[in-house]
């Protein structure tokens, strides 16, 4: 027998087709065969509703870029993956919890515990990143970055306190509070949080009496949209005023 002389090849980048389809079938990625077994029956990372957006959330928070048809891995994406501990880069984290989860769907398990264990432990993890990478690696020193560039605008909850983070929805950006019993959301007004007016504060409409909500729209001539108070008895009654913010301040 001879001996050819070639070059080995890299692996080819992922396209979204064919990462999507990986997400699907991800369980040939997990060598544990319990965990392939659930990874299987559960069709893999995400859902079809859910994949896209997960790839699309990366794209957003810099771990990938589009290069015509492929994804690349970013160098915020190359150190986070260098100094995260083997168990959260696993797919069998993954179906680790999908087994909790189907004890919390059976009525074995019980959801709320589920959630402050996952919580607990993955901001362990976080404070050990945080701490000792920047010192042992220069990967380390990238992702101290990367956790001070990822950390999300926060604001002071209007109803309860708590925390309030900004965050990114299908139809744009809105404000919602990460205290688990309250849970309350709020309008994202040019990168603040935006106090909802309370409908005994809202006024009547002069035409008919009827109560008013703030609208939000251009007026004739106008390039910018503003806000203003519309009839709730719209179409029959078209009445409309204007709002002033200063009335409502603090």
């Amino acid at each position: 027998a001879e001996l050819a002389n070639k070059m080995t090849r890299p692996a080819p980048h992922f396209t979204e087709a064919t990462l999507l389809a990986a997400m699907e079938n991800i369980a040939r990625f997990v060598t544990e065969e319990k965990f392939k077994q659930i990874l299987k029956d559960t069709a893999g990372l995400g859902t079809p509703a859910t994949r896209a957006s997960i790839i699309q959330g990366a794209v957003d928070k810099g771990y990938f870029k589009r290069q015509k048809k492929v994804l690349l891995a970013t160098d915020k994406a190359h150190a986070l993956i260098a100094v995260l501990p083997p168990a959260i880069k696993s797919p069998g984290m993954t179906a680790a919890w999908e087994q909790e989860l189907e004890k919390v769907a059976s009525g074995s398990g019980n959801m709320s515990v589920f959630m402050k264990q996952i919580s607990t432990w993955i901001c362990q993890m976080v404070e050990q990143l945080k701490v000792p990478a920047p010192v042992l690696t220069k990967e380390g020193g990238a992702m101290a970055k990367a956790f001070e560039g990822a950390k999300p605008p926060s604001h002071e909850c209007f109803n309860c306190g708590g925390e309030m983070h900004r965050i990114k929805g299908k139809n744009g950006f809105f404000w919602g509070c990460q205290n688990e019993a309250c849970k309350k959301t709020f309008p994202d007004n040019r990168g603040k949080p935006e106090k909802r007016i309370a409908a005994e504060d809202c006024p009547d409409c002069p035409d008919c009496g009827s109560p008013m909500r703030l609208r939000k729209g251009k007026a004739p001539g106008k390039k910018r949209a503003s806000k203003f108070w519309g009839c709730t008895a719209y179409p029959d009654c078209k009445g409309t005023m204007p709002f002033k913010k200063s009335d409502f301040m603090d």
